[in-house]
C-alpha cells in the first residue's frame, strides 16, 4: 500500500486514539486477524496464520508504503506452482517515531490482507517468474489492484464492518463499489486528517478489544454472535436487541431455515428464552450452535 493523498471528499468522523507499545498493537492485529478468521468467513480465502512485523520507518525500501505483503513461489517439476505467504509488513509509527493511532493503522492492515488472499488464488506461471525477476515488471504484473483485488477488499471490509473491527468514513456513495474503494485506498490513513478517519467499535483508546473490558458491554450497541449450523456451516450474526425472536429471525435470514433448538457452542447450555439471551449473548465473539 503507498502512501497518497487525502480524498477530496468532505466526511467528518471522530478517530480512536491510542497510546501503546508495538506488542499492543501488533497483539491487537493478531486479534483482529482471528476474529476475521473466526467469524468473519473468510477462512476459505485467508490462511489459518499469518507473520506480522512492523516496518522499520528508516528502511528506505519501504520508504514510499505504509504495508507490504512478503510470499515465494515454490516450483516442482509437472507440478503446480504454489504461492505462499511469508510476513505481513505494516507501518505502525509516524515518521517522527511515534505509535500511531490504532484507527489509522487497520486500514493499511485490511488492504493487505486482501493482497494476501489475491496473491494465494492468483495463477502463476513459469513465463510469468521469468519476466517477474525485474522489479518494475514484477510490481506491474503482481499486486496489482485489479478488480480481482477489490472483489477480496470489499469482502474484508465488509465483515471487518460486520464485527465491529473498522467501519469506513460515511459518504453518500457506495461505499463498496470499485471507484469509491480507489478513492479509499488512495488515503495515507497514517497522516491524513482525522475527518477522513472511520470508526470502530471494538477498540479502546488504548487499543484494547472493547469486548474484553473490566467495565463489561454495553447493552445499548449490538453483538456479533458466531452461528454453526448442524452440517458445521459457520456465519455470524448481528444481535441488535437481546431477545430470542430476534435471534431466531436472523438465524433463519442467514441460513434460510428455522432453527428448533439453539445452544452454545459445547451443545450443553440452551438458548431458548429473553433471558439466556442476556445472560449469555451479551457480548461479541460467542459462539452458538443450532439444529
Amino acid at each position: 500500500l503507498k502512501k497518497s493523498f487525502a480524498m477530496e471528499e468532505n466526511i467528518v468522523q471522530q478517530p480512536v486514539s491510542a497510546e501503546a507499545t508495538p506488542e499492543d498493537v501488533f497483539a491487537s492485529l493478531r486479534q483482529i486477524y482471528d476474529t476475521l478468521l473466526q467469524h468473519g468467513n473468510l477462512d476459505k480465502i485467508l490462511p489459518s496464520s499469518l507473520k506480522f512485523e512492523e516496518i522499520d520507518v528508516h528502511d528506505e525500501t519501504y520508504d514510499e508504503y505504509l504495508g507490504m505483503t512478503h510470499f515465494f513461489h515454490t516450483t516442482k517439476p509437472g507440478a503446480d506452482i504454489l504461492t505462499s505467504i511469508d510476513r505481513v509488513a505494516i507501518k505502525i509509527r509516524h515518521d517522527d517515531g511515534k505509535i500511531a493511532e490504532m484507527l489509522r493503522i487497520i486500514p493499511t492492515f485490511l488492504h493487505e490482507l486482501a493482497h494476501v488472499s489475491t496473491e494465494l488464488k492468483r495463477k502463476v506461471t513459469i513465463d510469468f517468474l521469468s519476466r517477474s525477476k525485474k522489479r518494475n515488471q514484477f510490481n506491474k504484473e503482481h499486486f496489482s489492484h485489479d478488480e480481482t483485488f477489490y472483489e477480496d477488499f470489499r469482502r474484508i471490509l465488509k465483515a471487518a464492518e460486520l464485527l465491529g473491527i473498522y467501519k469506513m468514513p460515511p459518504s453518500t456513495q457506495n461505499q463498496f463499489n470499485t471507484h469509491y474503494l480507489r478513492r479509499f485506498d488512495a488515503v495515507n490513513h497514517l497522516d491524513c486528517p482525522k475527518e477522513f478517519l472511520g470508526s470502530t467499535e471494538r477498540f479502546s483508546p488504548k487499543i484494547v478489544d472493547a469486548s474484553s473490558g473490566d467495565s463489561g458491554p454495553s447493552t445499548s450497541k449490538p453483538v456479533i454472535i458466531g452461528v454453526r449450523d448442524s452440517r458445521g456451516l459457520s456465519k455470524s450474526v448481528k444481535l441488535d436487541a437481546p431477545d430470542i425472536a430476534t435471534l431466531r429471525k436472523l438465524i433463519k435470514a442467514k441460513f434460510r431455515v428455522a432453527p428448533k433448538q439453539i445452544t452454545l457452542r459445547d451443545g450443553n447450555v440452551p438458548i431458548d428464552t429473553d433471558d439466556h439471551v442476556k445472560q449469555h449473548l451479551s457480548q461479541s465473539g460467542v459462539e452458538i450452535m443450532f439444529k
